[in-house]
């Protein structure tokens, strides 16, 4: 018997030298976000600590101690506005650069281009990729890129916050989770092909857009409204199409994802509530464990649906 040939994997093309040293130059730009996440998750632990103690204290029926863990909540609390602003802020500061950089650097590539070799090529397709392409990848790619950061530091704090119970309840949500997250990075890869489709249906349809309204008056002169609409019906639902493909394929991805979590989330629930029963922890730890579990949990199921994204973009960025 003959043995099934195995069906070879696409050669994906490199990225070219400058795009890679662009990229880079965008992700430093990620690095001074860093400082107002960490505050962010410093005072979520702190917070999550001051919880468990005046729960206890509370149950034990010590007022004094009580009364002494509540006016530092009271300020951790309030500290949160001024942290969340500044995150959003540096937030804002890091989108902008990465859009300048981009389209800056799109814009300069252009005019390089001798007057032969710019005319040769439709001006739709200038507009297609400094609009459509650019707001995918600023959605898909680098948004998602601030959203892994700020997730991976709340996972940071879940594991600080399970460590103060044992270590191996941290031990036991960081590993499942860790597996989760691979297995989601791995699933991203039948997204690249869809998106590189939709990015050339979307180039395309911008520049049939643009050639429709150029001659518009030779099309009203000749009375070719009707053929104009059934070609921009026909073009209008092969895009719809490739969108619906995009987003069936991202649901299986999601269902996929959503499965093994939702076992995973089961599984730790379950562990928690026999250490409780077994005397292993107090009830503020078993509100440790609630919240740890929580911001880990969390922080993988948001990579294991933004990674597939980014996966996704690399045929847009060629």
């Amino acid at each position: 018997m003959f043995r099934k040939k195995d069906k070879e994997k696409p050669i994906r093309p490199p990225l070219p030298p400058q795009l890679r040293q662009t990229i880079r130059q965008t992700n430093w730009k990620l690095v001074p976000t860093i400082f107002p996440l960490l505050l962010s998750t410093a005072l979520n632990v702190l917070l999550m600590l001051l919880i468990k103690a005046s729960l206890d204290a509370a149950l034990a029926g010590d007022t004094g101690r009580f009364k002494d863990i509540l006016l530092p909540m009271l300020v951790g609390v309030v500290c949160f506005i001024p942290v969340d602003l500044l995150s959003a802020w540096m937030r804002g500061r890091y989108i902008r650069f990465v859009n300048q950089t981009l389209k800056g650097r799109y814009i300069d590539r252009v005019f390089a281009k001798n007057i032969s070799e710019f005319q040769s090529e439709h001006l739709a397709l200038y507009l297609s990729n400094i609009t459509n392409d650019m707001n995918s990848i600023e959605q898909r790619y680098f948004i998602s890129l601030h959203e892994i950061l700020r997730r991976g530091f709340g996972a940071l704090g879940g594991v600080i916050i399970l460590l103060d119970v044992h270590w191996v309840v941290a031990v036991t949500a960081l590993i499942p989770g860790a597996l989760a997250a691979l297995v989601a990075l791995r699933s991203g890869r039948g997204l690249e092909k869809h998106e590189g489709e939709r990015s050339d249906f979307l180039r395309q349809y911008t520049i049939y857009l643009r050639e429709v309204l150029s001659a518009f008056r030779i099309i009203r002169n000749n009375n070719l409204e009707g053929k104009i609409t059934e070609d921009f019906d026909r073009k209008s639902a092969d895009v719809q199409e490739k969108r619906f493909e995009l987003d069936k394929a991202e649901t299986i991805v999601n269902v996929r994802n959503n499965t093994l979590f939702g076992i995973m989330v089961g599984g730790l629930l379950v562990a928690a509530m026999f250490a409780v029963r077994a005397g292993l922890t107090t009830t503020g730890g078993l509100i440790l464990i609630i919240n740890g579990y929580s911001n880990i949990i969390n922080a993988f199921y948001m990579v294991s649906e933004r990674l597939p994204m980014i996966r996704s973009e690399r045929p847009v960025f060629l």
